[in-house]
């Protein structure tokens, strides 16, 4: 997993990821769509009953089926840590804390939860769907998701609680000076601190390196002293201008000055198994930032190369937390755009068993409305219909041009992939050939892909029905098998 989370990533649309075995996944599939959308329909329907309480009687509203999905998507993060997938595990936790609010909150029912949840619903099941296609981004593209569900339940979101990265172990910082920790320590970092957070100057970062080294050498505890190196690299990547001073380095920062202040030692050694682990907590953080040191360090900055090295790193961090690339198409929009394709396939095999040419054009024009919904290229592919549709000539003529540009749209259909630029090239000459057809002009043969894709599709595609009808079969034993116990 750090691994998968730490290769270079830009830019977004080619950062797939070695992800988990997507075997293991493939078994909760099921089970996990199924929560999901059980989830989604207890909070539509948990909304709208307050909504008409409010409206009515205030009578009291039955929470016992948001009760359930709560204990229904802890046992989904679960299984989702246990198939390593730990970053998806801590978003569908996130989840689960807002159901956990609005069972402890009723008055927090209301119409704003429900885009909230079903926008993180499909950008959780999008991120699932690309791991069993061995394709999935890294965790932190889930981050959008979590912090809104984070901070609807007033929780706490932080990057680093999605990047599944261990801490270093025991490592020696570099030579240098020894600073003593104490009181003196928490009184410079404030003083060296305000010029940096308020103007970003680096030569107060560089004072602030040199210092967190000098505590790194000179403290004894281990979790401290592992802190105080990350926190030197931190400042090294601030002062040499490879890290930029963005809100997580603040706030970094700032809860640094704020343990200091709670630890009561200001810093100084302790064996204290809960002071240990909150310096452990603050590490993963600041291990985050020093990660994103780009280009990676040298020799100029000695803290952070100790810890690179440490770590096994080769390439910096470079994925955007704040982007959001996850549940970019309405699951909606693609089932609207599956029926109108499958509907126009079954009126054309109709028509042609009749002895006709093409569908009824108000079918073409369903799918064209259907696809104008979806996000680029999906317009131009509507476009091309719309034209086709528009030219008699062309509807009339015997051509197996729109035959081929929907039995291709279906294929790209099953895995809808907006990161995906060789996808949209896809679509996009799907679009030109289909306006070539109505044009009445000459078309070269067919691209390699859309036969291999097609194929590929229908195999799936049976493999799917076989599957279901093993499954049918299935339950029909087990039924008999349990009529004959009775």
């Amino acid at each position: 997993m750090a691994e998968r989370d730490h290769a270079p990533l830009s830019p977004p649309a080619t950062a797939g990821g070695l992800g988990a075995d997507p075997g293991p996944l493939a078994w909760l599939r099921e089970a996990l769509g199924h929560t999901l959308d059980a989830t989604l329909a207890a909070v539509r329907q948990y909304v709208a009953a307050h909504e008409r309480s409010r409206a009515e009687d205030l009578a009291a509203v039955d929470d016992s089926e948001l009760r359930w999905q709560v204990q229904a998507l802890h046992q989904a993060a679960g299984a989702l840590d246990m198939v390593e997938l730990p970053a998806e595990a801590r978003t569908v936790a996130a989840l689960q804390a807002v159901l956990e609010r609005l069972v402890q909150r009723p008055l927090a029912a209301e119409a704003a939860v429900l885009p909230l949840v079903e926008r993180g619903v499909w950008a959780l099941r999008d991120q699932l769907q690309r791991h069993l296609r061995q394709q999935g981004l890294p965790g932190l593209a889930l981050f959008p998701t979590y912090r809104d569900w984070q901070q609807w339940a007033q929780g706490r979101a932080h990057p680093a609680d999605l990047w599944a990265v261990p801490l270093p172990p025991a490592v020696d910082p570099p030579r240098g000076p020894t600073v003593a920790p104490g009181p003196r320590v928490r009184t410079h970092l404030e003083r060296l601190a305000l010029p940096l957070l308020r103007e970003g100057r680096p030569s107060a970062a560089a004072a602030l390196a040199w210092l967190a080294g000098g505590v790194s050498r000179g403290v004894d505890d281990g979790a401290q002293r592992r802190f105080w190196l990350i926190a030197a690299a931190v400042f090294e990547g601030l002062a040499a201008q490879r890290l930029p001073l963005d809100v997580w380095a603040k706030l970094a920062q700032a809860a640094l000055l704020r343990q200091l202040v709670a630890e009561g030692t200001n810093g100084a050694p302790s064996a204290d198994g809960a002071a240990s682990a909150r310096w452990d907590a603050a590490a993963r953080e600041w291990l985050y930032l020093a990660a994103r040191i780009d280009p990676a360090p040298d020799d100029a900055l000695p803290h952070a190369a100790v810890l690179w090295r440490a770590m096994g790193w080769q390439a910096p961090l470079r994925w955007d937390p704040e982007q959001r690339v996850l549940g970019a198409v309405d699951p909606h929009t693609v089932a609207c755009v599956q029926a109108a394709a499958a509907d126009v396939q079954r009126r054309w095999e109709a028509t042609d068993a009749q002895g006709g040419t093409a569908p009824p054009a108000a079918a073409v024009a369903a799918l064209a409305e259907a696809l104008a919904n979806g996000p680029d290229p999906w317009p131009d592919l509507a476009d091309a219909w719309r034209a086709w549709a528009a030219h008699p000539e062309a509807v009339g003529a015997p051509s197996s041009e729109p035959v081929l540009a929907l039995l291709g749209l279906q294929a790209e259909l099953e895995s809808i992939d907006p990161l995906d630029p060789a996808q949209a090239d896809r679509l996009r000459t799907l679009a030109d050939r289909l306006r070539s057809a109505a044009a009445g002009q000459a078309l070269p043969p067919p691209p390699p892909w859309l036969s291999e894709r097609y194929r590929a599709w229908s195999e799936r595609a049976g493999a799917r029905r076989l599957a279901a009808e093993w499954r049918h079969e299935l339950a029909s034993l087990e039924a008999a098998f349990e009529a004959l116990w009775q």
